[in-house]
């Protein structure tokens, strides 16, 4: 088995369709060699680790860790309809001992989610495709948030929340998040009108730390520079060029196209940066506001949803969609509404991700800095906002 593997992964590298399969595929593969058993069990232990809500959902997360959709397009069970045969290669082998030990599910059962799994590849794989174009042409339409939120290159808001679950049954403690209770993670894209421009749901509340951002498939793009996002324009009134960006609180971390307030401790006697973060806050607080509509609207997330799992997902999505219709009239969101929105039971925020920062990603967040505190790109009334509440000391 140890040789047919080695030998599995020396033809996907040499016919592999693009890098990042390459990439997947020695990741789990090459990282222990697989020289003996011992290693293979390794191998095994690891995909077993990523666990799921049942034995397809196991699959899909083990699949998605070792190749893409796209290459994965190209096999079907039995080699029907001119494609290659998935249930020869060791690979296969992989999966089935991995989800027997993970789910304690049969031989046949592993092989049924694997065919489950392939049937939907190709569908995955030409929706993959669709992502940067579609994406990157709603995103722009959200250039807006500059004449609204006084933010230039602004993209879109974005913003994560917990949507508060009743336990699943047999799940563990997959969805028990860091506020101890169980959820599921919607993380949303939001225009200057409180749309939703892109949504990903269904992390599991347990996700924490860069696993929330990082994990989900718009995060990977916006960290891997593989998103197509416009070209750097020069800002309103200077020739500084600067990237365009997405906007987003301390819980996300700070990237040459996603931009972040300054921690507290720079804020300390500095009104330059008080000044930046109040004008960042005022761009990304339509995600605040969106979320705050959408639970204004569907009462269910004002309680525990009490809902299975595997329709969640589907019930959090379709949410979004009539929140967005019901977006597209005369009547948009006013900045005196603001102060009316009742924080939920149902939704929580999701916890700080942080990490290490670029030089690159520093850079572009001090030069935005700069310019709103500069005569073309400060607003009249932002000192006003940053020193209100401020003690006059003589």
């Amino acid at each position: 088995m140890v040789s047919q593997l080695q030998q599995e992964v020396a033809e996907i590298k040499s016919n592999r369709r693009d890098v990042d399969d390459l990439v997947e595929v020695e990741s789990i593969f090459i990282r222990y060699k697989l020289r003996n058993m011992e290693d293979f069990n390794k191998a095994i232990l690891e995909i077993a680790a990523l666990g799921g809500r049942n034995t397809y959902d196991f699959i899909f997360r083990a699949t998605q860790k070792i190749i893409s959709n796209k290459f994965s397009s190209n096999f079907s069970w039995l080699g029907r309809k001119g494609k290659r045969v998935f249930k020869d290669l060791s690979l296969s082998s992989l999966l089935i001992n991995a989800a027997i030990k993970t789910k304690g599910c049969t031989i046949k059962d592993a092989e049924i989610a694997i065919q489950k799994w392939l049937r939907r590849c190709n569908k995955r794989a030409k929706n993959e495709n669709k992502i940067n174009s579609s994406i990157s042409e709603l995103l722009q339409r959200s250039t807006s948030l500059e004449s609204l939120w006084n933010f230039p290159n602004c993209l879109a808001a974005i913003d994560g929340k917990h949507v508060i679950t009743d336990k699943p049954p047999n799940s563990g403690s997959l969805y028990f998040n860091y506020k101890k209770s169980f959820s599921v993670i919607l993380l949303a894209f939001v225009d200057a009108h409180c749309r939703f421009t892109a949504v990903d749901v269904g992390a599991y509340g347990r996700s924490s730390d860069g696993g929330v951002f990082a994990n989900s498939t718009i995060g990977k793009k916006i960290l891997s520079n593989a998103l197509d996002i416009p070209e750097p324009k020069t800002l309103p009134g200077c020739n500084l060029r600067l990237p365009h960006v997405f906007v987003g609180d301390e819980a996300f971390p700070l990237h040459n196209n996603l931009m972040r307030p300054y921690p507290g401790r720079q804020c300390l006697n500095n009104e330059e940066v008080k000044i930046y973060n109040y004008r960042l806050s005022r761009a990304r607080r339509v995600s605040e506001n969106a979320f705050g509509i959408l639970v204004k609207r569907f009462r269910i997330y004002q309680r525990h949803l009490q809902i299975d799992p595997d329709k969640l997902d589907k019930v959090i999505l379709a949410t979004c969609c009539l929140h967005n219709f019901l977006r597209n009239d005369t009547c948009h969101w006013t900045e005196e509404q603001h102060e009316t929105i009742v924080r939920p039971e149902g939704i929580e925020n999701i916890p700080g991700i942080g990490g290490a920062s670029t030089t690159n990603a520093m850079g572009v967040r001090d030069s935005f800095k700069n310019y709103f505190n500069s005569p073309n790109g400060s607003v009249s009334w932002q000192t006003e906002m940053v020193r209100r509440g401020k003690r006059n000391v003589t």
